[in-house]
């Protein structure tokens, strides 16, 4: 991941960066900024995951800046340090979405913790996008085939409650709704189908469904 250090005293900023042992914290790249905007300016140009910021700068304090960043690039993390022990600081901190506040002159181990929290923090929400992103995949690399169990199942007289049933033809966008009225078209081809392999009888099943829908599709779900 990928960090951005903002203190308007380029001292702080320096100290931090060379005596912190940021890669034990899941950390591979550091950059470092004096001011809010320069930080902004650091943000267009890199894909930085995590920011810590001093609060009292002049210009745009750290505040100001963890807003511009929670509308401009959301998905990126902030921490605040700030030398002032007042709780109207973090609580605009927390207001502002900022993950932690530590007071200055903040400790090494203090830090080092926050930011392997942190670190993980966004590791979890990262592994949990990946697998809902997959189970979505599948859920419609598998739509067609549970569409038509679905309709097998009611077609040959299975019952579901009627909420249950509302449930499963919104979810797999089926245009049905329990008690509506419908009728059935059933195609029989029977020359040649014996005979055909898997991978053929899969393309004249293909065939037959477009050709139907193009010819029907006007009064016919398909």
């Amino acid at each position: 991941m990928q960090l951005l250090l903002v203190d308007d005293e380029r001292s702080v900023v320096e100290a931090l960066a060379e005596t912190i042992p940021w890669e034990s914290c899941g950390i591979s790249t550091v950059y470092e900024a004096t001011s809010g905007a320069m930080a902004l300016e650091m943000l267009e140009h890199h894909p930085i995951d995590i920011v810590i910021t001093d609060i009292r700068m002049p210009g745009m304090s750290g505040i100001e800046l963890i807003a511009v960043i929670r509308s401009r690039w959301p998905l990126v993390n902030t921490m605040l340090l700030s030398g002032h022990a007042d709780f109207a600081y973090a609580q605009q901190a927390i207001l502002q979405g900022s993950f932690d506040y530590l007071l200055k002159p903040v400790r090494d181990e203090d830090l080092i913790q926050a930011v392997t929290r942190l670190v993980q923090h966004i590791r979890t929400k990262w592994e949990e996008a990946a697998s809902y992103r997959k189970a979505l995949y599948s859920f419609r690399e598998n739509k067609p085939l549970l569409r038509s169990t679905l309709l097998n199942e009611l077609i040959t007289g299975r019952v579901f409650p009627e909420s249950k049933l509302a449930d499963k033809l919104n979810l797999l966008e089926l245009p049905f709704s329990a008690g509506d009225e419908f009728g059935m078209l059933i195609i029989r081809m029977e020359q040649h189908l014996s005979e055909m392999g898997d991978r053929d009888l899969a393309l004249m099943e293909y065939a037959i469904c477009n050709i139907v829908s193009e010819v029907m599709q006007e009064h016919f779900y398909i």
